[in-house]
């Protein structure tokens, strides 16, 4: 015989089987190069985070952080999941804010500009953003 309080626990139970399958991404290299739109030299030191674009998940994609070399490159562990939003903050200016394909699914991109930056600023920054090499 079954109890009446049977079933609800074990609908909260399968529910949650359930979200906690949607946490397992898979996870690519994506490499994104940035230099100054007005000299094309590129942008050393810059922190950069990227995350996925997302609609009521629960259980987003984790997102990557990292900081640009002297050549302005930086290569991060991304989702593969949805578009990515990719944020580049330089040490001299405002956040700038860059809405992309993840190039694993799309392709490379071109030289980009931001779709906007912190305060309405004008945009100083380009970026180019593909497929990391495996190491």
């Amino acid at each position: 015989m079954i109890r009446s309080g049977w079933f609800p626990g074990a609908a909260c139970v399968l529910a949650l089987g359930l979200a906690s399958v949607g946490c397992a991404y898979d996870y690519a290299p994506v490499c994104i190069d940035v230099r100054d739109r007005a000299s094309f030299a590129p942008v050393a030191g810059a922190e950069v985070s990227v995350s996925n674009t997302r609609t009521l998940n629960p259980h987003p994609p984790k997102p990557a952080v990292g900081v640009t070399d002297l050549d302005g490159s930086v290569t991060l562990r991304v989702a593969v999941y949805n578009d990515i939003i990719v944020r580049i903050t330089p040490t001299d200016g405002p956040a700038q804010v860059f809405s992309v394909p993840h190039p694993v699914l799309a392709g490379p991109t071109g030289w980009i500009r931001p779709v906007r930056t912190a305060g309405g600023r004008s945009p100083t920054l380009e970026a180019r953003v593909s497929q990391g090499l495996t190491q």
